[in-house]
């Protein structure tokens, strides 16, 4: 899910997709009631393994309100165990609880935990729980108004803490469910959404009509999930060429006058994303049942198994929850510090989508906003310390866990240096850890297994550091070598190196180009390139692989240092402010992604500022030269 927990993230790039599922309202609920849900964690959760969930409940459109009965099926597997506990917020209230099949009276609903005693049960080891409830969940459910629309729309939300708050349940990443069968009674003029295969619709003859969703595939506690409203099924087929069949996906839309229609382009895209990713990464893992999308009134999307609930069908929020459909739900992050194995490959898969499906420039125009996002902040990494563990702002922050989470993705392409290769590592580890969790050390296992290649490095300074480099690169050209000179410094005290190679290009007189990588093992490093024909420029990184800030510029010896560029701030949204080393009869062009001049001016001073308030974002170029042909490159990311 593209930042589905939070509203606070600045929607940047409107042409692209807004990304949050909570308000501001909602999270400050959830901080005040965080520490009494988080400790439900802490109780003993290897004392039994879930093996099948049912809820049989009933809802409607008009209010947050559930009730019915939960059921789990579990196998005890701490011979010592003497009770079962389940997390259900104390607000709700249990009517009745069955063990076997018999009720007990023993039970005990406190601190947020449902505790069911064993007692003479205790020598066996499976075991069904049935708790009937009902109430009005604090949170982890919604029911929210569509004003476009005029319609109403209840919907589960239990990422990463919240399922306990609308049923009984295990909240432990590490212990998915091998089944769930989700049934929901409502008013008959209402749908019910879920995760499997809709079995069968029960008319119950007094006006209202039962779903029933059945799933066979293993699923983790959150991704269960309903969506209620007025919809109307509009169903499409993916005919991807691993399987014979074809794909279901089942969308359930508004029933209203005009939204097909308005939408109905943007269904029409998640056929060719879902084939272009059963290509990437293997079939969709859920095609023997289905893939779909459930509408409600939320700020993104969330990767409920089998059945998104999503806002709409933006290109990239459909392609960030269909590719959850591997990293996220086929195989899920073990530990929530651990989140990237979920969000960070959900975003690269955007990019993997728009590589099948964009034209070249418009995929850059979307890597370089990505490459400016993951820059946002100058220190914190996408590993979640466990100090941050229990905060979702942090867990689900966008610009770290997102945006430089995906870029992290791509880095490690850039590294293998094989794309065929680079897919292998993601089939491996898909089958590795197929129906299961797994970390990012997991991943990094498979990487290094897969490629011959020793990551610690890498994940020491990009998944665990902070920050991210700035090069400050100069050159000459002298008897026939290319010196350049690269001194790195780093947005974070934490990190005070990144060893990653940069790719330069060297672009020759007569129009020729060429690619070499270079090694940064030291903040300062001095490389020569053996080069007779004449250097007229030099690009670091010019391809957009690795998430840093460049400065090149052309000296008359690496000494020089008086032809320099200062740029403040950078990223910016309006004004960006440019100092000089000297003054000097300089000319200034501004060029854009597709290298169309914006702008060109000369400078005679020190100091000067562009106003980009009225530029689309992305990342300019900002290119000066003087009267001696000194020439000096920056980029500049407009946000």
């Amino acid at each position: 899910m593209i930042m589905k927990k939070f509203a606070f993230v600045i929607l940047l790039f409107s042409g692209l997709t807004s990304f949050s599922q909570w308000s501001e309202p909602e999270i400050n609920q959830w901080k005040s009631q965080q520490d009494n849900r988080f400790i439900s964690l802490h109780r003993a959760a290897d004392d039994y393994d879930v093996k099948f969930y049912f809820l049989d409940i009933e809802m409607d459109d008009q209010s947050k309100y559930v009730e019915g009965t939960a059921q789990i099926d579990l196998e005890v597997t701490n011979p010592e165990a003497s009770a079962i506990e389940l997390d259900f917020d104390g607000d709700m209230n249990v009517d009745e609880v069955r063990l076997n099949g018999i009720t007990t009276s023993s039970y005990t609903h406190n601190n947020n935990l449902v505790s069911i005693p064993l007692g003479k049960n205790k020598s066996r080891q499976i075991f069904t729980i049935e708790v009937d409830y009902h109430g009005t969940p604090p949170y982890g459910m919604f029911n929210r108004y569509n004003s476009d629309w005029n319609v109403k729309t209840t919907y589960s939300l239990s990422e990463p803490f919240d399922a306990m708050g609308w049923f009984p349940v295990k909240q432990d990443l590490t212990d998915k469910a091998d089944s769930s069968w989700v049934f929901v009674t409502v008013p008959d003029h209402l749908m019910a959404g879920s995760n499997g295969l809709l079995t069968e619709v029960v008319d119950n003859g007094d006006g209202t009509e039962t779903y029933q969703w059945k799933s066979a595939y293993s699923i983790d506690y959150y991704l269960i999930s309903v969506a209620i409203g007025e919809y109307m099924d509009a169903s499409i087929y993916a005919h991807p060429t691993q399987i014979e069949d074809s794909i279901l996906i089942q969308n359930f839309v508004y029933n209203a006058d005009g939204y097909f229609a308005a939408n109905e382009w943007g269904m029409n895209q998640i056929v060719p994303i879902m084939e272009a990713f059963c290509d990437a990464f293997g079939v969709y893992p859920h095609y023997e049942e289905k893939y779909g999308h459930c509408i409600v009134e939320l700020n993104g999307g969330m990767e409920h198994q089998t059945m998104t609930s999503i806002r709409d069908f933006g290109f990239s929020l459909v392609a960030h929850e269909l590719g959850h459909s591997w990293f996220g739900n086929y195989i899920t992050c073990a530990t929530w510090q651990d989140i990237w194995i979920n969000e960070g490959f959900a975003v690269y898969t955007e990019i993997i989508a728009n590589e099948a499906l964009w034209s070249e420039s418009a995929q850059l125009d979307y890597l370089e906003n990505s490459m400016a996002l993951a820059k946002i902040y100058d220190d914190g990494s996408v590993y979640v310390p466990i100090e941050e563990a229990t905060s979702v702002g942090r867990i689900f922050d966008y610009y770290l866990t997102y945006k430089k989470g995906g870029m992290l993705v791509h880095m490690i392409r850039y590294l293998v240096d094989d794309d065929d290769l680079f897919y292998q590592v993601l089939h491996a580890f898909l089958d590795t850890y197929a129906n299961s969790t797994a970390t990012g050390e997991d991943f990094r296992s498979v990487l290094e297994t897969e490629t011959g290649q020793d990551f610690e490095a890498f994940f020491d300074e990009w998944y665990y550091g902070e920050g991210y480099p700035t090069y400050s690169v100069n050159w000459h050209q002298s008897n026939n070598i290319v010196y350049l000179e690269s001194v790195q410094t780093t947005s974070s005290d934490v990190t005070t190196l990144f060893t990653i190679p940069i790719e330069y290009r060297l672009y020759f007189a007569d129009g020729d180009s060429l690619d070499v990588r270079l090694a940064n093992d030291n903040p300062t490093t001095i490389h020569e390139i053996a080069e007779s024909r004449p250097v007229v420029d030099i690009a670091a990184d010019p391809d957009l692989w690795v998430v840093c800030d460049v400065n090149t510029q052309f000296v008359q010896n690496i000494a020089d240092q008086d032809f320099r560029v200062d740029i403040y701030p950078n990223p910016t949204e309006d004004m960006v402010y440019i100092s000089l080393g000297n003054v000097r009869n300089y000319t200034v062009s501004l060029y854009d992604a597709q290298g169309r001049m914006r702008l060109e001016k000369a400078i005679n001073k020190l100091y000067f500022s562009l106003d980009l308030q009225d530029y689309a974002p992305g990342v300019y170029n900002l290119k000066l030269s003087d009267s001696n042909g000194k020439i000096i490159q920056k980029r500049i990311a407009k946000l």
